[in-house]
């Protein structure tokens, strides 16, 4: 059976169509890994730390990448090497600072850290920021592993 960090490794190799295909297989909600905008990286990084709590998680792993069905799926498909270039500029920028709202972004992140429960209001002008600023809380998850919610 391939160690942990080969199976990251051949995790990390495969095209998107086939690691989606690999996690309906091994069975697991794909709500619980970071979406398919993230670095495949990191994504293979949460595959194998949720079959690292089961017994038999990596010769599941082992067993589902050594199909010959998964080696094939996608072939046909040329866009991938234009897919992955997208998504790898889509995640460059949501991890950007969000420019020119430092002040209202502080104050979400005090009442947030400072705050079990509560309300705070925000006006609609800040429809921008909030999709920014939850962004940024769902990138720190992944990283850091920390809860920001």
């Amino acid at each position: 059976m391939d160690s942990r960090g080969e199976l990251l490794q051949r995790l990390k190799t495969l095209n998107p169509a086939q690691f989606e295909e690999v996690l309906f297989r091994l069975g697991i909600d794909p709500a619980i890994i970071p979406s398919q905008f993230a670095e495949q990286l990191l994504r293979a990084i949460r595959v194998i730390q949720r079959l690292e709590q089961e017994p038999e998680g990596f010769e599941r792993l082992n067993q589902t990448l050594a199909e010959s069905a998964i080696s094939i799926i996608g072939e046909q498909y040329i866009g991938y090497e234009i897919e992955a270039q997208v998504k790898g500029i889509v995640n460059e920028y949501i991890q950007q600072p969000f420019e020119g709202r430092e002040e209202e972004q502080r104050q979400l992140d005090d009442f947030v850290q400072h705050n079990s429960r509560g309300v705070l209001l925000v006006s609609n002008q800040c429809g921008g920021l909030l999709r920014r600023w939850r962004r940024l809380w769902e990138w720190r998850d992944e990283r850091w592993g920390c809860r920001g919610f």
